[in-house]
């Protein structure tokens, strides 16, 4: 069974026989205490291990003029795993780094044409890519690595488990929830974007009697539709979309929409329009399957369900109608899921117990635990690595010129 933050808390405190309630440390601490632990004791675990766990990639657009590019805010201790720059073929060149003091010495390119034609230097939370690029690096593009910070630990009960994806495709059975008797120039939450607009399939026109149209609804205010000023007021908002009611003809927009559908109604926070949330895998290495969704609207009947402004597809997401795993919706940055692999999270447990018995001035009990923690971490280090059974293939030289492929 995966283990969620409320496992969590329930091994910590049996271990350092904790009561349940009025303890020496509250829940909200010992989670603090366990993020500490995370990002520090386990995280040097895991990079030990070299087995690529919490390595993630962004990819930015390099830029004629600009030599300096920020390593990505999650990236753990601001650091970086690789660098690579990729050609408009998609072929990739690894960069090397060079000492901050070099960086004259590689400001005028680099000689071999086999080679990434970019070093790199770090300049506090940003790398420097020498020489700086020019127009003749179009297209081009600079890959980051790093391994990714964990998310903060929360309790269990603000997330919300997921009972399955939606995805709309839109037309005459779509169902986008908006409220009643809009009036001229309003502005309503709308979970759409601005790529799905289009004249022939979007476009909102109202023909009335006496004459007060057409009108257009030619593009969404940050996330949200606008009703364009003159329009009727909306007397019949139907089942799916917006109505615009004249006395002659009725125009309809048909809209696409992402969505979660929950078993019960998630708390309230993650029921607010505009607020930033994430949705965490239940299974696995429980990473964040997507991050910094913003919410549209919430609609509670006939089941509870969130839309997002972003427009997606996917079938990451697990349906518990035919899956055991469930995923949480969380508040951006957060997990109910501690996000480390099943075999590390008895040495997590142990390094939080240690952890624990230190803030409390538990002389026995930190003693206790740190034996407990060193005798699991040789058992872990033999499971993390390596996680491909059989030897890693060496690549010398791999760009050199006397290679044939």
């Amino acid at each position: 069974m995966p283990n969620t933050t409320a496992d969590l808390l329930s091994d910590v405190k049996s271990r350092v026989a904790a009561p349940s309630a009025n303890g020496l440390a509250s829940d909200a601490e010992i989670l603090r205490l366990a993020d500490q632990e995370l990002r520090t004791t386990i995280a040097g675990v895991i990079q030990a291990a070299r087995s690529e766990y919490w390595v993630v990639s962004e990819t930015l657009a390099i830029v004629a003029g600009q030599g300096d590019y920020r390593i990505p805010d999650r990236s753990l201790a601001n650091g970086l795993h690789e660098l690579v720059v990729i050609d408009p073929n998609g072929r990739e060149y690894p960069v090397d780094q060079v000492d901050a003091s070099d960086v004259y010495v590689y400001s005028q390119g680099v000689s071999r044409a086999w080679r990434a034609p970019f070093h790199f230097a770090l300049r506090g939370p940003k790398i420097a890519l020498l020489p700086t690029p020019t127009t003749a690096f179009s297209g081009w593009s600079l890959k980051l690595s790093y391994y990714c910070r964990p998310p903060q630990l929360i309790p269990i009960a603000q997330g919300a488990p997921i009972q399955q994806f939606v995805y709309t495709t839109g037309g005459p059975g779509a169902s986008i929830p908006l409220a009643e008797n809009v009036s001229p120039g309003d502005v309503e939450v709308y979970p759409i974007t601005n790529d799905e607009f289009t004249d022939d399939v979007y476009a909102a026109v109202l023909f009335g009697s006496p004459a007060v149209g057409p009108f257009t609804v030619e593009g969404l205010i940050a996330g949200k539709l606008q009703v364009p000023a003159g329009a009727p007021a909306n007397t019949d908002p139907g089942s799916g979309g917006v109505w615009f009611a004249g006395s002659a003809t009725v125009s309809r927009i048909y809209a696409a929409s992402s969505s979660v559908q929950f078993d019960d109604p998630p708390p309230t926070s993650l029921q607010e329009a505009g607020a930033r949330v994430d949705v965490v895998r239940g299974d696995g290495l429980f990473e964040t399957l997507f991050s910094n969704l913003t919410i549209g609207i919430y609609d509670s009947t006939p089941e509870p369900v969130v839309y997002f402004t972003e427009l997606f597809d996917t079938d990451e997401i697990a349906d518990t109608t035919t899956q055991t795993r469930v995923d949480y919706l969380v508040p951006h940055g957060t997990t109910v899921y501690p996000p480390i692999p099943d075999a590390v999270y008895p040495l997590f447990v142990a390094a939080v117990c240690r952890a624990y018995c230190e803030a409390i001035g538990d002389v026995r009990g930190y003693q206790v635990a740190d034996s407990s923690y060193t005798r699991k971490l040789q058992d872990v280090e033999a499971f993390l690595a390596p996680r491909v059974d059989g030897s890693v293939k060496r690549v010398i030289n791999r760009f050199s010129a006397l290679r044939s492929r």
